[in-house]
C-alpha cells in the first residue's frame, strides 16, 4: 500500500531527526533551512528545514537605497532568525542593475537544491535581464551532532529571534517612510494644510524618537501613525504624477 509506505518513510524520518535511530543517516531531506541575509541582518528562509530534495524555490526582492546599481546575496544555512546566528555558505554580487528608484528593481533569486544535495543559488534582475550565480556545498563540514545543536538553540531562543527580526523589519519599513516622507514634503509639501503639515511632523516626530529605543510596539505605533498621517500627502503626489502622465494627452486619448 504506497499510502503506508509513506507513513512508514515519515514515521522512519522524524525518529532519525529525534535522535533515535543513530545508525541510519537521513538524506533525502534538508537538514538546515537555507536563505539569505536581508538588510538589517535578518534570514529571510527560502527552503526550509525537512524539505525533501531536490527542493527549489524563488522569492522576489527589491533594493533598498536609490540609484542602487549592485546587490550582494549572501547565503547562510539554520534555524535562527539573523544572520548573526546562522552558518554562512557563500556569497556573491549581482551588479550591472540601472540606477532606479528604491524598490524599483525585481530581482529574483532562486534556490536550487539537487538530488546530490548541491545548492545552487540564482539572482536576476527582471527589467535589465541581469544576473549571477554561485553552487555550494550545503553540507560540508556539518555533522548530525552540529544539525541536532542548531535545532535545539532555534528553539531555545524562539521568542527574542523573532522580536529582533521583528524589530528589524519594522526598522527598514520606519526608515523608508520617513525617506519617502521628506521626498513629498519638498514636492507637495506647500498644498498641504497647517493641520495636516503639523500631524505629519508630530508623526515624523514620534518615528525618530521610537527608533532611538528598542521597544517594537512603540514603534510599530509610531509607523502607522505615520501612515495614516501622510494619506494626505499621498493623494498630493498621487495627483502630481497622474497629472505628469496625462499632460499634453487628449480626452479621446486617455480613453
Amino acid at each position: 500500500n504506497p499510502d503506508e509506505v509513506v507513513a512508514l518513510g515519515a514515521a522512519i524520518q522524524a525518529d532519525i531527526l529525534a535522535g533515535g535511530r543513530r545508525n541510519m543517516l537521513l538524506l533525502d531531506v534538508v537538514p538546515l533551512s537555507l536563505g539569505i541575509e536581508t538588510f538589517g541582518g535578518a534570514i529571510d528562509k527560502l527552503i526550509h528545514r525537512n524539505s525533501t530534495v531536490p527542493a527549489q524555490a524563488t522569492a522576489r526582492y527589491s533594493t533598498q537605497f536609490d540609484g542602487q546599481t549592485a546587490i550582494q546575496i549572501n547565503i547562510y544555512q539554520g534555524e535562527r532568525e539573523l544572520a548573526k546566528d546562522c552558518r554562512k555558505l557563500g556569497t556573491f554580487t549581482l551588479s550591472g542593475i540601472p540606477p532606479m528608484p528604491a524598490m524599483m528593481p525585481q530581482i529574483d533569486v532562486t534556490f536550487l537544491v539537487d538530488a546530490n544535495g548541491l545548492l545552487t543559488v540564482r539572482a536576476k534582475e527582471q527589467r535589465s535581464g541581469q544576473e549571477a550565480s554561485v553552487t555550494v556545498q550545503p553540507s560540508h563540514g556539518l555533522s548530525r551532532d552540529e544539525v541536532e545543536r542548531l535545532v535545539l538553540e532555534s528553539v531555545e531562543h524562539a521568542q527574542e529571534d523573532f522580536t529582533a527580526r521583528r524589530w528589524i523589519e519594522l526598522k527598514n519599513k520606519a526608515e523608508t517612510d520617513l525617506r519617502y516622507t521628506q521626498k513629498a514634503l519638498e514636492n507637495d509639501g506647500h498644498d498641504l494644510s497647517a493641520e495636516q503639515r503639523q500631524a505629519i511632523d508630530a508623526a515624523v516626530a514620534a518615528v525618530h524618537d521610537a527608533l532611538k529605543g528598542q521597544d517594537v510596539d512603540t514603534l510599530h505605533r509610531a509607523v502607522a501613525q505615520l501612515g495614516l498621517a501622510t494619506q494626505p500627502l499621498a493623494m498630493l503626489n498621487f495627483n502630481a504624477v497622474a497629472r505628469a502622465v496625462l499632460k499634453d494627452h487628449t480626452l479621446e486619448e486617455i480613453n
